[in-house]
């Protein structure tokens, strides 16, 4: 009986298939996660660009009625465009700063409009796997000269 038993090969397809599973399941959601995000990176960059650019020239999404630089509508702009991403920014993410003017004692380098935009990049197979670590922070920066 034991010798059949080992000639018997009914069942090593699946036995291998099992085998395999697991691995090639972790690469093909781990390359899926990271062009996520890769994706992410790109959409927060380019955010980020787009809104200081949007305070530097004075753009009409940027400017309060008075015509003058609005910090409110450039958020609501920079949320916008980090949407158009598909990127659900909240207001607490963006950080702002346009210096209204630099004096030679500030010891500044120029007059730059500064975005900082901040997500949190929730990864879908570290719900599946905790062991693979709990969400990660991504951070993206932008500086333009202020033409205004």
């Amino acid at each position: 009986m034991i010798r059949r038993l080992r000639r018997d090969r009914r069942g090593v397809a699946a036995v291998e298939f099992a085998l395999v599973a697991v691995p090639m399941l972790m690469l093909i959601l781990g390359t899926l996660e990271f062009g996520r995000w890769l994706w992410i990176m790109q959409a927060l960059q380019a955010t980020a660009a787009e809104g200081a650019r949007c305070m530097a020239v004075l753009n009409p999404a940027c400017t309060g009625k008075g015509g003058g630089y609005d910090a409110a509508s450039t958020q609501t702009h920079v949320r916008t465009v980090a949407g158009s991403w598909g990127v659900a920014l909240p207001t607490s993410g963006i950080v702002l700063n346009r210096p209204a003017s630099i004096t030679p004692s500030s010891g500044a380098i120029g007059n730059l409009s500064q975005v900082t935009v901040t997500y949190t990049f929730q990864s879908v197979v570290t719900g599946l796997i905790p062991a693979l670590g709990g969400n990660k922070t991504v951070t993206a920066q932008a500086y333009v000269p202020n033409w205004q």
